[in-house]
């Protein structure tokens, strides 16, 4: 499983498998493929912070144990450490990290119970906004916001897949939708199991957010409060969710097929299409895909200009308006995770090898 991304103007990178990392990057700090030590059992989901820069260079880390750690990039000391309350409420896994928003000086994080909790990174203080109740709602399996929505993505109760607070009231304001009532089933596992990641939601520009499936696509306009306006049912090729990117009114999904499509979140039109199946870390430029739908490890990000896959540790890059091949990373990094970028950077989270980051800044 893995996570998801959100983008502000302070570089920040999310990391999530039951363990989600969020990474803020002073600019003038970050050094070209930098790596930090290995982190186990974890997947990767990218979120950026608010408006406001920091002024301090950590990463945040969210554990399968429900801790979110703040370290510090230059002297990779955990500077504060951060709790979920959940614990075993209900499967070993209850307590696990969602997903983690940055805004300015506030971090809230959400666990698979369904709790919210918000925390100051310079004060450590911690607080329940919202108290779970996974019996009612289903598992929490993707979460993300802003400095004026948080919203949850559910699975496991039919009719419970969207959930949208008010970040400032911290109200609930929506509960609905069925984008994951095919996966109720799977989401419960997740309270107990270590399973593949079910849908992703991300936050496009405009107020529009996007919901998306193993099966399907969804938007909806945050202004009516949840109220989709357009949804598309994805056929036979499946779309791989850990591929699944935003980037303000454009969004970047992989399919089963071996094919990518860049499209325009509003109407769902396709921007460039391009092929990634044949593409293999390294040397090897075997098929990724199979007909089984056991495919390898397939990741995605996108920013203004360019569309990263990555396969088997490798990050491919193609154009993002045009979707002509352009280059691929020539460090190769094992067993990936989870892959975020921006405009200004690209990270990976490995298995044996940490954190690596990339600046496309000469």
């Amino acid at each position: 499983m893995t996570g998801r991304v959100n983008r502000g103007e302070t570089d920040t990178f999310a990391f999530t498998e039951r363990l989600r990392i969020s990474v803020i990057i002073e600019r003038s700090m970050l050094q070209l493929n930098t790596m930090f030590p290995a982190i186990p059992t974890a997947m990767v989901t990218a979120q950026r912070a608010g408006a406001s820069r920091c002024r301090r260079t950590i990463w945040r880390e969210g554990f399968f144990d429900g801790a979110v750690r703040i370290l510090n990039l230059t002297s990779k000391e955990c500077i504060r450490t951060m709790r979920a309350g959940d614990q075993n409420r209900l499967g070993s896994l209850s307590q696990a990290i969602a997903g983690i928003v940055l805004h300015q000086d506030k971090v809230v994080f959400a666990s698979f119970y369904g709790s919210i909790f918000v925390g100051s990174i310079s004060r450590g203080d911690v607080r329940c906004a919202h108290p779970g109740n996974v019996r009612d709602d289903g598992t929490l399996v993707d979460f993300t916001g802003c400095d004026r929505w948080w919203v949850g993505l559910y699975a496991g109760i039919s009719g419970h897949a969207c959930h949208i607070w008010d970040a400032g009231t911290e109200e609930l304001v929506f509960n609905g939708g069925d984008i994951t009532d095919p996966d109720a089933l799977r989401g419960w596992r997740m309270l107990t199991e270590q399973a593949e990641r079910i849908g992703r939601v991300k936050l496009g520009g405009n107020g529009l957010l996007l919901l998306a499936t193993r099966l399907k696509v969804e938007v909806l306009d945050l202004e009516t409060l949840g109220i989709p306006f357009t949804d598309e049912e994805e056929t036979d090729d499946g779309i791989i969710v850990e591929s699944v990117d935003v980037n303000r009114d454009r969004f970047l999904a992989a399919s089963n097929d071996g094919n990518a499509r860049v499209r325009k979140i509003r109407a769902l039109e396709n921007v460039c299409a391009f092929q990634f199946d044949g593409l293999g870390g390294a040397d090897d430029h075997s098929s990724g895909i199979n007909n089984n739908n056991n495919y390898r490890k397939i990741l995605g990000t996108l920013n203004t200009w360019l569309a990263f896959i990555c396969i088997d540790g490798v990050v491919h890059a193609w154009d993002a308006d045009s979707g002509a091949r352009l280059y691929r990373l020539v460090e190769q990094v094992g067993d990936v995770f989870d892959l975020v970028g921006d405009d200004e950077h690209v990270a990976v989270c490995a298995v044996d090898n940490g954190i690596h980051l990339w600046s496309f800044r000469p």
